[in-house]
């Protein structure tokens, strides 16, 4: 099993999750890749471009004891 790392960034007063980065050097198309990637935010920061989703409600499913950095297996 392998564990996909998911970021989340707290911009604006709301949450969102990093889709991708991008340099902006590249001239990326930024309709295209919004489109491509599903999200509706893009940030930029020291020659990168940070591709968002906005996560509209977050509610707790589980509440388990674990300490960040560990993973949890089903």
């Amino acid at each position: 099993m392998f564990t996909i790392p998911i970021t989340f960034i707290d911009y604006n007063q709301g949450l969102y999750i990093l889709k991708r980065v991008i340099k902006e050097s590249s001239r990326p198309i930024l309709d295209d890749w919004k489109e491509y990637l599903s999200v509706d935010t893009v940030l930029k920061k020291d020659g990168l471009l940070y591709f968002l989703q906005k996560v509209d409600e977050a509610q707790i499913i589980e509440e388990n004891d674990v300490k960040l950095g560990e993973s949890v297996e089903s």
